[in-house]
């Protein structure tokens, strides 16, 4: 049996499938002009008969108009609800605008007060001291 690579059998492949190829474009030909006439006039028919048939069981339509891009506006009316909708729920607020003159120098809540003494940073990277265990009480190794 002869031992061959895949490059070989690929190359082998490529010649094969550009032959085949060829056959059929050398077996397909040119039409003549009225063979091209009479397949024209087939599908004209089939397009108009199609047509018919689409129109005869077409769903009702609602009263969209063909020329009209919805696509286009339902989105832009989405959006302009969604506008009005927002200009809406913020009637009868300051609108996102402070009184300064009400305001000056009050908070609207209250924080919680400062720690006394600042919490202490952990260290960026653990070590592998008895410290850093969590495990360990006073420095004792867990498994005694």
């Amino acid at each position: 049996m002869m031992n061959s690579s895949p490059e070989a059998l690929w190359g082998v492949g490529i010649i094969i499938l550009a032959v085949v190829l060829v056959y059929g474009v050398m077996r397909a030909g040119r039409l003549r002009r009225s063979e091209r006439e009479r397949i024209d006039q087939r599908t004209i028919e089939l397009q108009r008969a199609e047509q018919q048939a689409e129109r005869s069981t077409a769903s009702p339509d609602f009263g969209l108009k063909p020329n009209v891009p919805y696509a286009i506006l339902i989105p832009i009316l989405v959006a302009a609800f969604a506008v009005g909708w927002m200009i809406w729920s913020m009637h009868g607020t300051s609108m996102g605008r402070q009184q300064s003159s009400t305001l000056q120098g009050r908070t609207t809540g209250q924080a919680m007060p400062r720690q006394a003494n600042q919490p202490v940073a952990a260290p960026t990277v653990p070590t592998n001291g008895a410290e850093s265990d969590s495990l360990r009480g006073q420095h004792t190794p867990v498994n005694k």
